[in-house]
């Protein structure tokens, strides 16, 4: 099977919004990491699940708007998982 060509918008090609994405991506991603050390201090803790659960939930919305599939389909199984914790 051919490879199927990736579709991209006038959106993702906007120097501007990506540069923003990738600013606010890497923002949440540190978010992340701070909240998965809290977890290691003190597991279980919903609060922190929930900030976690929300900013991979930001990162696939903006990930969606720009059309960026790959980057939206991995943040949606982050949410899976999360959601079975």
């Amino acid at each position: 099977a051919a490879p199927v060509a990736a579709t991209s918008s006038a959106l993702n090609q906007d120097p501007e919004l990506v540069g923003d994405f990738v600013l606010e991506a890497r923002e949440h991603l540190q978010n992340v990491e701070a909240g998965l050390l809290g977890l290691e201090k003190e597991p279980g803790k919903p609060d922190i699940l929930h900030s976690i659960f929300r900013s991979f939930h930001t990162i696939k919305g903006l990930a969606g708007f720009l059309e960026f599939a790959d980057i939206q389909s991995l943040a949606h199984e982050v949410e899976t998982i999360l959601d079975l914790a």
